[in-house]
């Protein structure tokens, strides 16, 4: 295969005129085209880095809408659609896309700000599914969670680390604080890793009670009730 010797050539005009030079050399199939390094007493080169630097601003956010385009909606291509190349566009659809860049690049930015509100909508919606895990064990519980008595009455509301029955409970309270009859223990969820209890109890005893479980979580002897209970 012999190789052609490639023709140059070298442009010179206003400043004004560069882009449009620019775009209609494009047009024509040049495939190189350099930035001569020529500095005079007449010609003199501007500092386009600015420029350079918000155009390519502008392409990233144009291709990143693009990409969360295509994630929701996929483009359908055939099996032969890798070897079409590029879509050519006629001068007049260049220059109606010209035109339409504003809207365009407004466009773009709207799709990027949605997909951070999705995002940010993704993130709460796991920290609530989260939350929702944490009271799922007390969804039998009769009354709030907030719900510490009544006048004459005094309630807990926790969980035992280990799985219990309400009798295995009512045993091990009546070890540590046998002064105290009037003690009603409701088992609102259990399952293999805690038991999730209702307690009530007298007013007059509550702070035996208190002091009871606290007592289990603090002492270290093998028949003490591991309980952790919380007051609300």
């Amino acid at each position: 295969m012999s190789m052609l010797r490639m023709q140059r050539i070298n442009v010179y005009a206003l400043l004004k005129y560069c882009k449009d030079i620019l775009e209609d050399l494009q047009r024509r199939g040049v495939v190189q085209i350099e930035n001569v390094d020529i500095e005079d007493s007449v010609f003199y080169k501007d500092d386009t880095s600015a420029v350079q630097q918000r155009y390519n601003s502008i392409a990233s956010t144009a291709k990143e809408a693009r990409e969360i385009l295509l994630r929701y909606a996929p483009q359908k291509k055939g099996l032969l659609s890798s070897f079409k190349g590029r879509e050519q566009l006629t001068r007049e659809q260049y220059e109606e896309l010209a035109d339409d860049a504003q809207d365009i690049l407004k466009a773009a930015y709207d799709i990027i700000s949605y997909q951070k509100n999705i995002d940010r909508n993704e993130a709460e919606k796991v920290k609530y599914q989260a939350q929702l895990e944490t009271i799922k064990p007390w969804l039998d519980l009769d009354v709030p969670m907030s719900f510490s008595g009544t006048s004459t009455t005094r309630a807990f509301i926790g969980k035992f680390a280990p799985p219990k029955s309400s009798t295995d409970i009512m045993k091990e309270l009546a070890e540590l604080i046998p002064e105290v009859d009037g003690i009603d223990v409701e088992v609102v969820h259990e399952d293999g890793n805690q038991t999730c209890v209702f307690v009530l109890t007298s007013k007059k005893d509550a702070e035996a009670v208190s002091e009871g479980c606290g007592g289990c979580v603090r002492g270290s002897t093998a028949n003490r009730l591991r309980v952790s209970v919380v007051c609300l």
